[in-house]
Formats: structure tokens, C-alpha cells, sequence
């Protein structure tokens, strides 16, 4: 569960923590103080899309940091071992930077992970329902994944089997449905082929070579100065002036056995003389090296054009030849194996286009028996909700063509009173009723899976009266077994808390921001008042008294 949550810089947040207990937990406010900031805060945490506009003004970064209790949630920790991360007391703390330019950084007990990596803790952690579900549920096209989210691990499985069985047959398609071209245009295309290859091959093309002909070419188009210098240069350390070292070598020779410093000298100078005398011939070998065949220059500038010609046709340097040559071999080989590859491919897309029908029937069966169920405990959960008439029907439909979800669509139809036909749901649904269906849906989620943490952002849109009384029994039903967050403008919702938290706005002569408060029983009664639509009359005061007294007796018959 959510233990704390903790909020600096986000848009009229400046520095607020919010520090929640189990069960019940209802902020109220009035519009524009901050409510939904704190939603959309928590969210971070959980992984959402980060937007630098929520960072305050004025300031450079924003910062939110929760603390959960993962205590006995092992899925957590088994996803948390996959990143080696360690928990200290079963406490994790999941911390979002986001900065002005964009950036944005998570991390995990002080480790920093991928947004993906988030995202899939997120998901175990906590359930967040918000306006945006029910757009998303007046959408037809999402009504599949919802159906499916309710099929449990077994349809689960046969999913994941449907769409490995047809991502094969796809991934085979693409490859039947390359650019193959016609027999004629297969045989143009070899033609070509075999002529690059075979132009390609025959200039024995090495890497590196072209670097060393232009460095030979430098030096034959300067022979005659490099040659001059080299005999010179030759003639200076050898003839005279070896003939004055081999005396001087002479003359200390006579002493050097009269003193160890002499010898020592002695064996330095004849050094010098064997390495001046190894230079003098080394030169005189290369500038006669420079007077080499004198049409080599010529054949060094036509291999150069040669390299150059082929760099325009098939790539910028000798490596980039060589890679459009393997690449040339590689389609040439395909284009000759054409006919008997397309006959395999042929083959091997029918077996898998077979083995695809075969799973996606099975889950289609799944699918069947999934819905029939969740007919009935939609409609069960809505009469429990003061809609005892709705009716809920899911419609099978088959979509144009096949996909990884299988050869499946379906259509949520629905009726709110006995005698009228169902209907597709974004047609006929009214905001109460879509908001009473949407809890519905959340109150069957919060009991097949086990995430500990559940938040409803303002789940009572169009709803009044005794309808708002049935909404606040089953979200404090839901609360017995899970965590509830709840942003709520209805007094019957609030008044079910376990703890109950105002959020209001606060202004100074330079900046507004948002502020939080744990209330008393004394508070809470002014508030329940004030969202009941009255003042703090002794007549209003008495009838929040009431409802905040309904409210804990029907908790106490619950618990």
C-alpha cells in the first residue's frame, strides 16, 4: 500500500506530504485547489508520461517520491529481484524528477531505472481510475481488452499462444510478400548482379590499400629531391667522416685498458661507429630504392582510379566495397534459390496461418465463457449499485482480417431500464451510469487481482441522491480488502472515510499554493456540511452529524 506520498514543485504544489493509512482515504476540496495535481503526481510515480508544463513556475525541477509497503506482495519482489534491487523493512520508495527541459529520472530505493521498469512495478502496486477510462470505455475499439483483462491467467495464456502463433505466420507473410519481382525481373536483377560481383572481385579489393598507393605515389612524385637528400645525407655520416670516427676509435683504443672510464668511453664511441656506419648504408639503400621501376608511379595512379571509380559505385572506401560485395552475394544467392524459397515459404505460411486458427479458437472458446461471466457479475455488481434493471450484453463480432488478438472483436452492449434493447454503450450511457458501470468494473477487478493500492478520481461524475449512497457502501466495501484512494465531491463518498483530508488553496501577496490537512472529527462534520451545500448552520452542522453517523454504523456492519 501507499504509505506516504510526498510532492515538491508540482504545478500550486510548492512542498506537501501526504501521509495515508489503510482502508478509506478521501481528499475533498474546493474546484481548482489542487486535488487533481495530486492524482496526476501519483501517476508519476506509477510510471505515466512526464509533462515539463506541471513543473512550478518559477522553479527548474519537479520532485515526487512515494513509500509502499510491499510486505507479502512477492510479485513485486520477484520484479524487484530481476533488477536487483534490495528492500529495506518492506518499504520500496519510487522517486520522478522532471525538469524544465523535458528530462525525467526514476528511481527505485535510490537506483535508477527505466520508465519501463516503473511501469511494469507500477502495475502491481496500484490501480488508478480517472475520466480518461471512461473515454476509453465509450470506445469500442478498447472493449476487447477490457473483456480480456477480466479472463484471468488461463486466457492469459491462450493470448500469448495466439499472438506468438501469429506473429510467425506474419513475420512469414512478410517475408513471401518481399520484393521478389517476376521471373524476368529476377533474372535482369542476377544479370546485375554477377557483373558487380564480378567487377568487384577481380580489383582484389584490400582494405587500407588505397592509404598506402597515395603514400608511395607522394614519394615517387618526389623521387628526385628525397634521393638527392638520402645520398647526401648518406655521404655526410659515412666516407670522412667515418674515417675520422674509426680513428678517434684507434687512438682510445691504445688507453682504454688503463682506466675503467676510458674503456667506458671506448666502448660508447664504437657503438657510435657501427650505428653511424648502419645509417650511412641504410641510406644509400633507400635513395637507391627511390630509383625503382619507373613505371610504377603509373600503375599506383591506376589502381587509385581504379579504387576511386569503384568507391562512386559502391561505396565511400575499401570496407564499404567489401560490405556491398557480401551484400551482392547475399541477394544473388536469394534471387537464384527465388522459386524453390517462395515454394517454402508458401509452405511454411500455411502451417502457420493453420496453427494461428487453431489458437485463436481456442481463445475465442475462452473468450465465450469469459463474457457470459462477466454479463452476470457486471449486472449483479450494477444492482448492488441501485441499477437493477441494467442489462448488459457483450457482442462477438468478427473484425476485418486477423491480428495478434486473434479473429475476435466485441462490442459492449447495454440498457439501464426493462423493456428497452441494448445498445452500444456510448449511445445510450448516461455519466451517472457510466460512472456507477465503471466502478462496477473495478469492484470485480479489485477482487481477482490483488493490487493493494486502489484510486478513484472523481468516480461519482452525474451521480446524486441515493445513487451517491450505494457508490460510497461499495467503494467502502472495496476498502475492507484494499487500500482506497478517493477524490470525491459528494458528501455520502466522504463521509465513509477512514481518513479524511482536506485539500485547499492558499494565497500570499506573491504566490498561490496548494495545502493538505488530516481532519478531526470537528473538521470533517464542517466539510461534510460544506459538500452537502450548505453553511456551517446549526441545521447543516446536524445533518452532516447524521450522515458521518450512517456512515460509521454501516462500516462497523461491513467490518
Amino acid at each position: 500500500m501507499l504509505e506516504q506520498l510526498s510532492i515538491k514543485n508540482i504545478a500550486l504544489i510548492e512542498n506537501l506530504t501526504l501521509n495515508l493509512e489503510r482502508g478509506f482515504n478521501v481528499l475533498t476540496g474546493e474546484t481548482g485547489s489542487g486535488k487533481s495535481i495530486i492524482i496526476d503526481s501519483l501517476n508519476l510515480i506509477l510510471g505515466e508520461r512526464a509533462d515539463k508544463e506541471l513543473v512550478r513556475t518559477g522553479t527548474n525541477k519537479a520532485r515526487v517520491e512515494g513509500v509502499f509497503s510491499v510486505e507479502n506482495n512477492n510479485e513485486v519482489l520477484e520484479i524487484l529481484d530481476e533488477y536487483g534491487i534490495e528492500t529495506e523493512d518492506s518499504r520500496l520508495i519510487i522517486s520522478r524528477e522532471i525538469s524544465l527541459d523535458g528530462k525525467s529520472m526514476c528511481r527505485i530505493n535510490s537506483v535508477t531505472v527505466p520508465l519501463s521498469a516503473l511501469k511494469k512495478i507500477a502495475d502491481k502496486l496500484a490501480d488508478i481510475h480517472g475520466q480518461h477510462e471512461h473515454q476509453a470505455l465509450l470506445n469500442r475499439d478498447n472493449h476487447l481488452g477490457f473483456l480480456d483483462s477480466f479472463g484471468g491467467e488461463e486466457l492469459f495464456v491462450q493470448r500469448e499462444n495466439t499472438k506468438l502463433a501469429y506473429n510467425y505466420y506474419k513475420t512469414c507473410l512478410d517475408k513471401l510478400n518481399g520484393d521478389w519481382g517476376t521471373e524476368e525481373e529476377r533474372n535482369r536483377r542476377i544479370e546485375m548482379l554477377e557483373f558487380q560481383i564480378n567487377e568487384i572481385e577481380s580489383a582484389q579489393i584490400v582494405v587500407g590499400q588505397e592509404e598506402e598507393l597515395k603514400a608511395r605515389a607522394e614519394l615517387l612524385n618526389n623521387s628526385d629531391k628525397i634521393r638527392e637528400a638520402l645520398f647526401e645525407t648518406g655521404n655526410l655520416t659515412g666516407g670522412a667522416s667515418l674515417d675520422d670516427v674509426r680513428s678517434a676509435l684507434s687512438s682510445l683504443g691504445k688507453i682504454s685498458s688503463a682506466d675503467e672510464v676510458f674503456e667506458q668511453l671506448y666502448s660508447r664511441l664504437e657503438s657510435v661507429f657501427y650505428e653511424l656506419e648502419d645509417i650511412s648504408n641504410e641510406l644509400k639503400s633507400q635513395a637507391d630504392s627511390v630509383e625503382a621501376d619507373p613505371y610504377e608511379l603509373e600503375r599506383i595512379e591506376d589502381r587509385l582510379a581504379l579504387i576511386k571509380k569503384l568507391s562512386r559505385k559502391y561505396g565511400a572506401d575499401e570496407e564499404e566495397i567489401l560490405k556491398y560485395l557480401d551484400d551482392a552475394n547475399e541477394e544473388l544467392l536469394r534471387l537464384r534459390n527465388a522459386e524453390e524459397t517462395i515454394r517454402e515459404l508458401e509452405r511454411q505460411a500455411e502451417q502457420f496461418k493453420k496453427e494461428f486458427y487453431r489458437q485463436a479458437e481456442a481463445l475465442s472458446e475462452i473468450r465465450h465463457d469469459v463474457a457470459i461471466a462477466f454479463e452476470d457479475r457486471i449486472k449483479d455488481e450494477l444492482s448492488q449499485l441501485g441499477m437493477k434493471n441494467a442489462n448488459l450484453e457483450v457482442e462477438f463480432y468478427t473484425p476485418e482480417g486477423i491480428s495478434a488478438n486473434g479473429i475476435d472483436d466485441v462490442e459492449f452492449l447495454f440498457s439501464a431500464n426493462i423493456g428497452e434493447p441494448v445498445k452500444p454503450l456510448s449511445k445510450i450511457i448516461s455519466g451517472g451510469e457510466m460512472s456507477r458501470f465503471m466502478l462496477a468494473m473495478k469492484s470485480i477487478a479489485a477482487d481477482d487481482a490483488m493490487v493493494p493500492t486502489m484510486v478513484f478520481d472523481e468516480i461519482d461524475t452525474g451521480i446524486s441522491g441515493n445513487g451517491a449512497l450505494v457508490v460510497a457502501q461499495k467503494i467502502a466495501g472495496i476498502s475492507q480488502n484494499h487500500q482506497v484512494i478517493a477524490i470525491t465531491h459528494l458528501p455520502q463518498i466522504a463521509s465513509m472515510a477512514d481518513s479524511h483530508f482536506l485539500i485547499k488553496k492558499v494565497s500570499d501577496f506573491e504566490r498561490t499554493h496548494t495545502e493538505v490537512l488530516l481532519m478531526n472529527e470537528t473538521e470533517r462534520k464542517k466539510e461534510i456540511a460544506r459538500l452537502a451545500g450548505g453553511n456551517e448552520t446549526a441545521l447543516a452542522l446536524s445533518r452532516a452529524e447524521e450522515i458521518l453517523l450512517s456512515a460509521k454504523n454501516y462500516k462497523n456492519s461491513i467490518s
